[in-house]
């Protein structure tokens, strides 16, 4: 079944060929079952970008949000269909990547006892995220440093003498290096994937550390390299989560 887009440069509807993922115009949640879909979504879109005022009905419902507090950290993140769920009344700003200009874009909403929401555009607000941006580069740069550092420590022969799976230690190092290559860690939508992926890879080293474990208390002695690798690795990219929880 085809997917629509629109083309942002021409602002028309068309069917996508690209490949799934590499389309130019926009994410798979940015691909609907028609092309009056996609024309009525990027109507929504354009209605938040050009004319700024509105209530929650007149948003892409695809659009996803991080609600900031007073201190510039992520409240909760939302798609804009849910926008102001669980969340106290209040006057809130709230951003959103923008990904026809591939910049973040801001809104001051308003949520009511009722659950309502209304909007005003904030046009220029980057600096509201400047505090937090700078936590999340201190962050990626000293886990990009532990993990250049690990694997020039790190040497055959080193993790020999130290009882550290060498093999293993490199795999999981320029898995984490991978993923922090992917992504524009400036942004916060991006910067939201990325963590999704780091946690899987969390979750999965954190997995194979307690299978390793529990051979190691079976008694067998040559989980204990592994057991080491992994610790290592989990620390690392843990540290650069906690550090991160509500930066992004």
């Amino acid at each position: 079944m085809p997917r629509f887009h629109i083309n942002t440069d021409s602002g028309e509807a068309g069917a996508c060929r690209a490949v799934k993922g590499n389309c130019p115009f926009g994410s798979d949640s940015e691909h609907y079952s028609s092309a009056e879909e996609a024309r009525a979504a990027f109507e929504k879109s354009m209605n938040v970008q050009q004319n700024g005022d509105g209530s929650k009905d007149d948003l892409d419902p695809q659009l996803y949000f991080s609600i900031l507090t007073s201190n510039n950290d992520v409240l909760v993140e939302q798609f804009a269909e849910n926008l102001g769920a669980d969340v106290e009344p209040g006057e809130y700003v709230a951003s959103y990547f923008d990904s026809g200009s591939g910049k973040d874009r801001f809104l001051k909403i308003s949520i009511g006892e009722n659950g309502s929401v209304s909007y005003k555009k904030i046009p220029k607000f980057r600096k509201i995220l400047s505090p937090t941006r700078e936590k999340t580069t201190e962050s990626l740069t000293r886990l990009r440093e532990n993990l250049q550092n690990t694997l020039e420590k790190h040497s055959p022969d080193y993790c020999a003498k130290s009882e550290i799976d060498h093999t293993v230690l490199v795999e999981t190092s320029r898995e984490i290096q991978r993923k922090l290559s992917k992504y524009d860690w400036s942004k916060s939508e991006q910067a939201t994937l990325g963590k999704m992926e780091l946690e899987d890879i969390e979750w999965a080293i954190d997995h194979d550390l307690q299978i390793a474990k529990q051979e190691v208390e079976r008694g067998n002695a040559s989980y204990v390299k592994e057991v080491n690798a992994l610790s290592t690795s989990k620390k690392m990219l843990s540290d650069f989560l906690g550090d991160t929880a509500v930066s992004v």
